[in-house]
């Protein structure tokens, strides 16, 4: 059996990922897509370290929503686990009629088919400042041999060793 089709995909993962969060507000669902010692970095509202901090934040989040929805607007994949994908939310919050929406980016690393990190950019234009590397680091755009540019989610600038998914 070849070795590489026993390899979980990571875009495939994380379009699961998505649908099941939008099937089910439920963290036992999503619990097995991350590796025990994984890590969420929302810096701006917190670092959750672990499965269980992640579950914890997940819970308290979908708590403060009436419905809440998320669509994959676009994935890059820089290989070796790591993508960087953008997402549109949508969603009213419990007590409010009006909804809610925004755009982020998440970049996620992915190992032995379970998330080890996601770095969470509240802001487009903040995330594709960075190119992500493995475990949660990034590098920003245009330094040490790095394309510049409006950012790598860009197909315009993207490195040619990175592949555009929709």
């Amino acid at each position: 059996m070849d070795e590489e089709s026993t390899v979980p995909d990571p875009i495939e993962l994380t379009r699961s990922f998505y649908e099941t969060m939008e099937r089910e507000w439920d963290f036992d669902a999503l619990a097995g897509f991350f590796a025990p010692d994984a890590m969420w970095d929302l810096s701006r509202s917190g670092i959750y370290d672990g499965v269980r901090a992640i579950g914890d934040f997940l819970v308290g989040y979908w708590a403060t929503w009436e419905d809440h929805h998320h669509e994959i607007e676009g994935m890059l994949d820089f290989g070796e686990g790591v993508l960087s994908v953008a997402i549109r939310q949508d969603g009213c919050l419990k007590g409010s009629d009006a909804r809610v929406q925004a755009r982020h980016l998440q970049v996620f690393e992915w190992a032995q088919g379970r998330i080890l990190w996601i770095t969470g950019y509240p802001d487009l234009e903040e995330g594709a400042c960075c190119r992500p590397t493995p475990r949660g680091g990034a590098r920003v755009a245009g330094v040490a041999g790095e394309r510049g540019g409006s950012g790598a989610h860009d197909a315009s600038v993207q490195p040619a060793e990175h592949r555009r998914v929709r």
